[in-house]
């Protein structure tokens, strides 16, 4: 039996995924438990031998590399899941690891499973070296952006970037951890700096970041980000935001 943890802070994602482990993979997979921060995976991982990560690169705080450096052991198999393409995606198709776009396939999963059972658990440590090496050497700062600020600049990782407020002719940016930046520069060239794949305005004076999106309501028109901030969706940008998520 292959020992499995899910790590995935977005709840319909772990249930999706445990769903099609009970279903499909009873007789192969043991499901250890569920993680939804990178602090609670590594609790499971030392407290048992797991040989397969059910990795969200997408989390906030600590994002899914996270996990593969502070991990107790490296002799597991990872298969990464994330609902946007992003800059290491390249490193991770050099280094042979599986990567699967949700919302997750069973089909695609079953393949990515039998790849896991074919392959030396010898090779797993070598290949996350390679994986974070190659990520830190040709991603680089490719995942941040500089933030024009009144001093200079301050280099910014977009994960972490949770929503942008427009202030006449400049930018208030919102940190995931609190922090927030006063922009020098206008709303909508930071956006062009940004991917439209993970950003998107919501009203003429803020954008969010979709992937720390925790939960639109109907009723009031707004959205509530992970950090608790709630900021209404306009009339004339709520098809285009809905349209997102069909």
């Amino acid at each position: 039996m292959i020992k499995c943890i899910i790590v995935d802070d977005e709840k319909f994602a772990q249930q999706s995924l445990q769903l099609i482990l009970k279903n499909s993979f009873a007789t192969t997979v043991d499901l250890i438990g569920v993680a939804g921060s990178v602090q609670e995976a590594l609790i499971l991982m030392r407290t048992h031998t797991i040989d397969l990560v059910l990795l969200d690169i997408d989390m906030p705080k600590e994002d899914g590399f996270e996990l593969l450096k502070q991990a107790p052991y490296t002799n597991f198999k990872i298969i990464f899941t994330t609902a946007y393409e992003q800059y290491a995606i390249g490193a991770i198709k050099q280094n042979a690891l599986d990567y699967l776009l949700k919302p997750i396939d069973e089909d695609e999963l079953r393949v990515a499973i039998n790849k896991v059972q074919q392959q030396d658990k010898l090779t797993s440590s070598t290949t996350i070296e390679l994986l974070l090496h190659s990520i830190n050497n040709t991603a680089g700062i490719a995942n941040k952006i500089p933030i024009a600020i009144a001093s200079g600049f301050e280099l910014v990782r977009t994960n972490d970037i949770v929503c942008l407020y427009a202030q006449e002719h400049k930018t208030d940016v919102h940190l995931v951890n609190g922090t927030i930046l006063y922009s020098t520069k206008k709303i909508g060239l930071i956006l062009n700096e940004l991917s439209k794949a993970e950003f998107c305005r919501i009203h003429k004076s803020h954008a969010v970041n979709l992937s720390l999106i925790k939960q639109y309501n109907r009723n009031s028109g707004n959205v509530i980000m992970v950090t608790g901030q709630e900021l209404v969706v306009s009339v004339s940008e709520k098809r285009n935001f809905l349209t997102l998520f069909k």
